[in-house]
């Protein structure tokens, strides 16, 4: 049997003395993180009330073996707008690519355009055809929309209408890839 201790307004610190929860939420708005270089920042851990703690994405676009499939696809996609006639023939992004575009749009919460756009400008060689890349961003989206599922976290409609108690006038979203 477990049990559950009942906190007061008035907190004991490690030393034992006491510390009023006003205090500490204060104090932990202006916590100061030590970064690598030695210097120190201020973190925000509570917003709005709650705990919000920012962690930067890793750019999975920074990693080598990505770099290097980035490359290829830019040297596959050089000798595509040199050596063939696109502006009359569709355009598909082969299978051994996929992967490459599955990696740089994991976790990304841009629009599908959005998304589009970015990943046509990363994956762009220098000096691209500029009157080709409407085609490009045709077959990336069809690529995108073939290997990645946009994942929404939280509760759905029918979970939450599941749980006793709740408000009817919850605002849903509807997000579209």
């Amino acid at each position: 049997m477990t049990e559950t201790m009942q906190t007061h307004p008035m907190e004991v610190d490690a030393d034992h003395s006491s510390i009023p929860i006003v205090d500490l939420s204060e104090k932990m708005k202006t916590l100061q993180c030590e970064e690598s270089n030695g210097t120190t920042r201020s973190c925000a851990y509570l917003k709005n009330g709650k705990l919000d703690f920012y962690e930067p994405k890793l750019l999975l676009e920074n990693h080598m073996l990505i770099a290097q499939k980035i490359i290829f696809f830019r040297d596959f996609r050089y000798k595509i707008e040199t050596t063939h006639d696109l502006h009359t023939h569709p355009l598909e992004i082969p299978p051994a690519y996929l992967d490459v575009i599955a990696s740089v749009i994991q976790d990304s919460d841009e629009s599908l355009y959005a998304l589009t756009s970015r990943i046509n400008d990363l994956l762009s060689p220098y000096g691209r055809d500029e009157s080709l890349s409407h085609k490009f961003e045709s077959a990336i989206q069809k690529a995108i929309e073939q290997v990645a599922t946009r994942v929404k976290y939280g509760l759905s409609k029918e979970v939450y209408k599941s749980i006793k108690n709740t408000t009817d006038k919850m605002p849903w979203v509807r997000i579209c890839l």
